[in-house]
């Protein structure tokens, strides 16, 4: 038995606006109750540079779809039987707009194929109908073995024929499919499409070739920076999930300064969290550039670029056309916050790591330190210096160590000598929060986790003195916890101050220390020493974090001015 197959209409509504396009479809015998009317006007206002060129493509002459009956004469689409049963394709536009073309290859190259305008020829505005003349003739002489691809297109209207199985697939069709008659009688799925949002009937032919193929990579879908967002539409619209979140993620990974509100818009609309998360990074990165040059641009974008004026207008941030509301952004802070909390728990055992640091050519900035599990090897943190003594950047992933954007973990600060370190959480500052420039932004706040101090010693002459303070981590404690490093013992036979470090330290280096909390000498909180070049152990418990611990062995290597 052969498979069912459906017919679906795609209609591009021209300038027909999306009320009149939705009650014409009532009156059409073909599409009935199952046809299914979508307006792209629902997912925001036409304002981009793509939409308003495949715009321009369409007639501004105000007529009714092509099913509608109406006194203005019209060429009639072929039969069904005598076209969309056979294996060729037929693409065929108005003159003056597009070649009439015929393939008997593939679906990419029909697409391909429409997108290609040029000027009709005199026998091609003599022929503009494929039952008349000379069009006729070719298509009776077509080799029927090819690969069936059937599709007419006409000026208005896409008609597609699609397996009733593929169909399934999307449950954007699932109420459709429930009528027995679909695909009898002239039945028809129908899509309407408004010219004054973002979707187009190329995008839902890409669309529909996806749903047709679903083992085809993804990376072969045609999606580019002209149709990105008219892909996003097609892809939502038909609920495929796959192609979801690929589009999601090119759209992502190309925001701009031109187009990250409509992505924010589109975003909230469509309740897709990975494309909000990714746009309010990429603004929150941008506002802040705009007031700190410490902090990098976002990719694609510099200090000359022009800037957009974004307002802060009923709690809402309004960019032309586009505004989007400030509380669609405090999720994500609590969000980022329970993110970055996990690194500040405390564990009452052991946690053994290791330190690696990498140097830039010739020893010199920037220094990249990497904090691994000692026993499997697995990442866990990374943190940059630019500067000799610049602040230590925290991040969670080994590639991205710039401050303020999504992985970023804290930073740590220094004073000018170099005697005094402060760790600082991922937020940020009261004095940027506050900046009429960040257009009320929510943003994390800034909060001081942990100080370290180092006694001054120009001379070498004795060990390093180190001390630790931070807030005890036990829950309505409003104790400070003190730590001080170990003294080491002078040792008359090695010549040498020693500490015991039980075989985890195995290079005599004067970074090499242990800390106590003030007052219990017996019970080691951390042990941090040399095992190889610019290869260091780091073994700490409570009360210390992760994040504390990695601050304390970085400021430990970390140079300064007045400590020997």
């Amino acid at each position: 038995m052969s498979e069912k197959v459906i017919e679906v209409v795609l209609r591009s509504a021209s300038s027909w606006s999306s009320a009149a396009a939705s009650e014409t479809s009532k009156q059409t015998d073909n599409v009935d109750i199952t046809s299914r009317s979508y307006s792209a006007t629902e997912t925001a206002e036409q304002s981009i540079d793509d939409t308003e060129n495949f715009a321009q493509q369409e007639s501004v002459e105000k007529a009714p779809p092509a099913s509608v009956a109406d006194e203005t004469p019209k060429k009639e689409p072929p039969r069904k039987d005598s076209v969309l049963a056979a294996p060729f394709l037929v693409l065929d536009r108005e003159e003056g707009e597009f070649e009439d073309i015929i393939l008997t290859k593939d679906f990419e190259d029909a697409i391909l194929s429409m997108r290609r305008p040029s000027a009709p020829t005199h026998e091609d505005r003599a022929h503009t109908d494929p039952r008349k003349g000379s069009r006729a003739e070719e298509i009776a002489n077509l080799n029927l073995s090819a690969k069936p691809s059937p599709l007419l297109m006409f000026r208005k209207e896409v008609r597609l024929q699609v397996p009733q199985e593929s169909l399934r697939l999307s449950p954007f069709f699932h109420e459709a499919l429930q009528d027995p008659e679909l695909g009898c009688n002239g039945k028809a799925i129908e899509i309407q499409v408004s010219r004054r949002g973002f979707l187009t009937v190329e995008a839902l032919l890409e669309a529909f070739e996806f749903l047709c193929s679903p083992s085809k990579p993804l990376d072969q879908v045609q999606v580019t920076r002209q149709n990105q967002f008219a892909m996003f539409a097609a892809a939502h619209l038909l609920q495929l999930e796959p192609l979801q979140a690929h589009v999601s993620q090119f759209i992502s990974n190309r925001l701009a300064v031109t187009t990250v509100m409509l992505a924010l818009t589109l975003a909230q609309k469509h309740r897709d969290s990975n494309l909000l998360r990714s746009a309010y990074w990429w603004l929150k990165q941008y506002l802040m550039h705009t007031l700190d040059s410490s902090v990098p641009a976002p990719d694609g974008e510099s200090v000359t670029s022009v800037r957009p004026i974004f307002k802060n207008e009923n709690n809402k941030i309004v960019n032309g056309r586009f505004a989007v509301s400030l509380a669609v952004f405090r999720p994500l802070v609590a969000e980022t916050d329970a993110r970055f909390a996990v690194y500040s728990i405390c564990k009452a055992g052991y946690d053994l790591c290791r330190v690696e640091r990498q140097r830039a050519a010739n020893g010199g900035y920037p220094h990249i330190y990497t904090l691994t599990r000692d026993h499997d090897g697995s990442f866990v943190m990374a943190a940059a210096r630019y500067t000799e003594n610049g602040p230590f950047f925290i991040s969670v992933d080994p590639k991205v160590i710039i401050p303020h954007d999504r992985c970023y973990a804290g930073c740590i600060t220094v004073n000018y000598w170099g005697t005094k370190f402060t760790l600082f959480n991922h937020g940020v500052s009261d004095d940027v929060r506050i900046n009429p420039a960040m257009l009320g932004l929510p943003v994390s706040a800034r909060k001081a986790l942990m100080e370290v101090s180092w006694e001054t010693n120009l001379m070498a002459d004795k060990p390093r003195v180190l001390h630790a303070q931070f807030p005890d981590p036990e829950p309505d404690s409003q104790q400070t916890i003190k730590l001080e490093n170990l003294p080491p013992r002078w040792d008359d036979r090695l010549g040498s101050y020693t500490l015991n470090f039980y075989g985890r330290v195995t290079v005599a280096s004067a970074k090499n220390f242990q800390l106590v909390q003030a007052g219990d000498l017996d019970n080691i909180i951390l042990m941090f020493g040399k095992i190889g070049k610019d290869r260091y152990h780091l073994d700490f418990r409570h009360p210390l974090s992760l994040l504390q611990a990695f601050s304390i062995a970085l400021v430990g290597l970390g140079k300064k001015r007045v400590v020997l």
